[in-house]
């Protein structure tokens, strides 16, 4: 028994290793995998280059230098853009978040800062996709408002008006406790020594004494309110995302299943009888496009029904254009079974070829991971994947609300592969499996 027993195991093993592709297929494609993961999650998850807008609604000394730290920080990629671009652009995801200044920022921070007066609030406009995104926005603002207006309070000049002003409110607010009154007069009175010494200093630079920022203060001197963004008004249902994404990735599993049909079948000889047949190749081959097309589509449209029925999974933006970015994505995946059908030699080679490569479009595409999570630089190598742009098209058309038009591109990106795939597959397609 044991003889017989190590004998079938040898026997399993030495057709293993005979199969040369599928044995290194085996190792390749979990290695190559783990490693797209990790450059997919960031490696290091340090945050750069973080899309945001900024609208400087009050153009003051403080806020200009807000923005000028902000500008040189590597956490954030910025642009400066009126109200209603940045709304804009959030709402199309072109942008994570948006920072709106108010007027009269700059100088009611500064009388905030130690407690007088009432907060001015900034706005933070974001794409619901990227709720930890504004937190982090958030407080790397908050780190460069407090240094701005901590530096511009403890400095002479500008700053001696504004503690000057507070001193004032500070003696006419009978409501506030006089043992607290006394405190912060004195430490308003301490804060104007300090901007005179300063003063002196910078007066004097031959003396060594440098001029320097420092401050502190009792709370953060703003506040503020944040509103999610979407084209069509309506919250982020991550569902929406989920059910694209893994339509994508079983829709195209579909075109592997219309290719090792098509192989099978050729090994079985129905090829060459198609081939007798008074038909013209083009003829034959287009059929089974279409027909790969439709079903691709249909189980697509499918599946996304079945998420609104039970998900809450809504179109937004346009149902039409939602329609044709299913079509569009049906046609090419038909396409690509159609040049997996073409350039594998059995339906076993064909499918492990196949399934790597479409994990690898998935990945890529943003259908498990959503690609605002990507590295900057991987987020546009990945728009070479058809998969991306469907993706994207399906966020537009769902919980976006974008319309009919914003899906144009990402459809003629579609058609273009599957002009691409299907040349392909008719140029090099085998009529016999032995040709």
């Amino acid at each position: 028994m044991i003889t017989a027993l190590s004998a079938l195991v040898a026997k399993d093993l030495r057709l293993f290793v005979r199969d040369r592709r599928a044995m290194i297929l085996s190792f390749v494609v979990p290695f190559a995998l783990a490693a797209l993961m990790g450059g997919v999650t960031g490696g290091s998850g340090k945050p750069e280059d973080i899309l945001i807008a900024v609208t400087d609604g009050d153009q003051s000394d403080v806020s200009k230098e807000i923005l000028a730290k902000m500008g040189a920080d590597k956490t954030f990629k910025m642009d400066v853009v009126s109200a209603e671009e940045a709304r804009l652009r959030v709402g199309k995801g072109q942008t994570d978040v948006a920072v709106l200044f108010p007027a009269g920022f700059g100088h009611g921070a500064s009388q905030a800062f130690f407690g007088g007066g009432t907060r001015p609030t900034l706005t933070l406009l974001y794409d619901p996709s990227h709720s930890a995104t504004r937190a982090m926005v958030e407080g790397v603002l908050t780190e460069h408002v407090m240094e701005v207006v901590s530096s511009r309070l403890m400095d002479s000049g500008a700053g001696a008006d504004v503690v000057n002003e507070s001193l004032q409110k500070l003696q006419n607010d009978a409501q506030m406790d006089p043992a607290r009154r006394t405190a912060l007069s004195g430490l308003l009175n301490s804060v104007l020594t300090w901007q005179k010494v300063q003063g002196d200093a910078a007066a004097k630079p031959a003396e060594g004494t440098a001029k320097s920022g420092g401050g502190g203060g009792f709370k953060v001197p703003y506040e503020t309110t944040s509103e999610p963004i979407t084209a069509g008004g309506a919250p982020y249902n991550g569902y929406s995302h989920s059910f694209g994404g893994m339509g994508v990735q079983f829709v195209l599993f579909t075109g592997i299943e219309m290719a090792v049909a098509i192989l099978t079948e050729r090994q079985r000889g129905l090829w060459r009888r198609f081939r007798a047949a008074p038909l013209a190749k083009s003829t034959l081959l287009l059929s089974r496009v279409l027909s790969g097309a439709i079903i691709a589509t249909t189980v697509f449209a499918v599946l996304m029904a079945g998420g609104a029925a039970f998900f809450h999974v809504e179109v937004h933006g346009s149902l039409p254009g939602l329609a044709v970015v299913l079509a569009a994505f049906g046609i090419m995946c038909s396409a690509f079974g159609l040049m997996i059908a073409a350039i594998g030699k059995t339906p076993q080679a064909a499918r492990g070829l196949a399934v790597f490569a479409v994990l690898i479009m998935v990945m890529l595409g943003g259908a498990w991971i959503p690609a605002f999570l990507f590295p900057p630089l991987l987020q546009q190598i990945t728009l070479v994947m058809p998969t991306r742009w469907v993706v994207d098209a399906i966020d537009a058309m769902t919980w976006r609300g974008l319309g009919f038009m914003d899906i144009v591109p990402a459809v003629g990106v579609l058609l273009g592969f599957a002009v691409v795939f299907g040349a392909i597959g008719a140029l090099r397609f085998r009529w016999d499996a032995d040709a």
